[in-house]
């Protein structure tokens, strides 16, 4: 891996700012320009590869793809779309949501691939017509997955390709288009142009669409190129689940197949028990050279790598790095795959990790060092600038670079509040220097500063230090902790179990009481002072609901939602006594 060189400067408030000094070369235009690139130097090489009906892969090769996202262009230019009217994507992951996105980028078309959350699990339609509000679609694409919501779509707005093939069929129906209007089209596409619209979470606040250009995209993959050189000595193989609608799996992930000649295999597969059948499949059958996932998805698998000789040497085949993003991730997990790793190739695979956001496309820390302290998310990718803002005993990060937004479309009011006097943009998170005299080590993750609260006696809680402590505490047992306590006399928690937590267990009757207390315990004779904040503990009877919106497609948790969501638990751990299934810990 590559070294990050950076410089810090003190200023005279006591704020840091932290940057990288390398130099950062952006040979590109567009971001399409890749793909025609790599359709001259590498024309049969698969390029995106997706399951049929059938189960069969059907592959594009990056010469077929080129092909078609041209004819597609010219397609789409038919419709007169622009950023007031823009192409809006309501579909899985697929090779035509792919085609679909590369023709638009091609054709200088700003798009929105909308998360399945609000049209395929949220509980009210209102979410997605309020986004569709905003966006004044003048095109849309729904796959089959999006079909129950085709009468509000087309109530609100039109034209609508709806269907699985309806793209292809459209292509087919259209004839050969104009090659010169797409060559025109793509000539006026630069890295000030918008490339497209992605909407954030919405966990501490409305969500907003950020605008992407191509300028953005095309920094963020320079940014990742330097970090990991290795990505331009072999093409990279990846099979991948993480949506299309959020930058982790679109700009980042498809990105970095697209920027360095890669092959991309399009895994159908989710991070859940019920979900990760596709995946293992895909994996059994495909090895890949880097692979992305979530710290839930990195927990499933890791039991079925342990579990599965012939799946674990199908996986760490030609496997050069594993990266984790979106939430921390359990030192126990990371090593347990240095365990199978070890066992199964007699070598460690590096673990990485990141920090940023979805306005900053969205790599802007990395952690490139495999002996860096973990929980470490690394220092400033080239091209970016950190500024740490004392608050407390943490500091607030802002980011300025190459690849932050210029702000949210149709709402000025929320970016100028996005930007300091600087031009920083206020993250809204807060970083702390993972150990203490030592910047090489990097930065870590310190929470989201929205989230924290002030208890009844007016001491300040750190929502993600306390909740990330506690899962890690209780290792594989949690999948997910909720912080509860504003303006509470004390703090509790509410758990989800992980993959570790026993089948069929009788989540009221406090079967796991016992252990929870037990592993607490170990963590407090071993210094971990922390969690004696933490008086409370109810282990949920059902999983966090995505339809409910109480976690975003990521998998991140809207603390500020459960709050109402969950009001007949939280109100058993404020009881005036800690009755079953409460999991008292004052005792300890």
């Amino acid at each position: 891996m590559a070294g990050l060189p950076y410089s810090i400067e003190t200023r005279s408030c006591g704020a840091q700012i932290v940057r990288s000094t390398a130099d950062l070369q952006i040979p590109d235009r567009c971001v399409s320009d890749r793909l025609f690139r790599w359709a001259a130097l590498a024309p049969d090489r698969t390029f995106i590869a997706g399951r049929r009906r059938s189960g069969e892969w059907q592959r594009l090769s990056f010469a077929a793809a080129a092909a078609s996202v041209k004819r597609l262009a010219g397609h789409l230019l038919r419709y007169d779309l622009s950023a007031e009217r823009p192409l809006v994507i309501l579909s899985r992951n697929s090779l035509e949501h792919a085609l679909l996105m590369l023709a638009a980028l091609h054709a200088g078309i700003p798009f929105c691939a909308l998360p399945s959350s609000l049209y395929v699990d949220s509980q009210s339609k209102e979410p997605l017509r309020g986004v569709l509000r905003v966006l004044t679609p003048g095109l849309v694409y729904m796959d089959e997955e999006a079909e129950p919501v085709l009468a509000e779509v087309m109530a609100l707005h039109g034209p609508v390709i709806a269907g699985e093939g309806a793209i292809l069929a459209q292509l087919a129906a259209s004839g050969d288009p104009h090659e010169s209007e797409v060559d025109r089209a793509n000539a006026r596409v630069g890295p000030s142009k918008i490339a497209k619209f992605l909407l954030t979470s919405g966990t501490t606040g409305s969500p907003k669409l950020v605008i992407q250009t191509h300028g953005m995209m095309l920094a963020n993959q320079a940014m990742l190129a330097h970090a990991f050189p290795f990505l331009e000595k072999e093409p990279p193989v990846l099979v991948d689940w993480l949506p299309w609608s959020h930058a982790f799996g679109s700009n980042h992930n498809f990105g970095i197949a697209l920027y360095h000649g890669g092959s991309f295999y399009i895994d159908s597969g989710k991070p859940t028990p019920s979900g990760i059948a596709p995946t293992l499949a895909n994996l059994r059958e495909t090895s890949p050279a880097i692979y992305f996932n979530v710290p839930s998805g990195f927990d499933l698998l890791l039991h079925h790598l342990q579990s599965d000789d012939v799946l674990a040497r199908r996986f760490f085949e030609r496997l050069r790095m594993l990266f984790y993003g979106a939430a921390s991730l359990s030192a126990r997990t990371r090593e347990g795959f240095d365990d199978v790793a070890a066992r199964i190739t007699g070598r460690k695979i590096p673990f990485l990790t990141g920090y940023g956001a979805t306005e900053t496309a969205p790599a802007a820390l990395v952690r490139f060092r495999d002996d860096a302290e973990w929980g470490s998310v690394g220092l400033p990718l080239p091209g970016t600038s950190v500024k740490l803002i004392p608050c407390g005993d943490t500091f607030e990060a802002r980011v300025s670079g190459l690849a932050v937004t210029p702000g949210y479309w149709r709402n000025e009011a929320a970016t100028r509040a996005a930007f300091d006097d600087d031009g920083y943009f206020r993250i809204g998170d807060a970083l702390r220097w993972t150990v203490d005299g030592d910047p090489a080590q990097g930065l870590s993750f310190d929470g989201r500063l929205a989230e924290d609260f002030k208890l009844a006696n007016g001491e300040w809680v750190r929502t993600g230090r306390l909740a990330e402590v506690l899962t890690t505490a209780l290792g594989g047992l949690v999948k997910q902790t909720v912080i509860i306590g504003p303006g509470r006399p004390f703090v509790t928690a509410l758990l989800c179990l992980g993959p570790e937590a026993p089948s069929g267990v009788s989540f009221n009757a406090g079967s796991l009481s016992g252990e929870i207390r037990q592993r607490i315990a170990e963590e407090l004779a071993h210094g971990n002072a922390s969690i004696r904040r933490v008086r409370r503990l109810l282990i949920l009877d059902a999983p966090l609901s995505a339809r409910a919106l109480e976690i975003t497609g990521k998998g991140s948790v809207n603390a500020r939602l459960i709050e109402r969501t969950r009001r007949n638990e939280i109100a058993l751990l404020y009881g005036q006594h800690a009755a079953a299934p409460v999991i008292d810990l004052s005792g300890l």
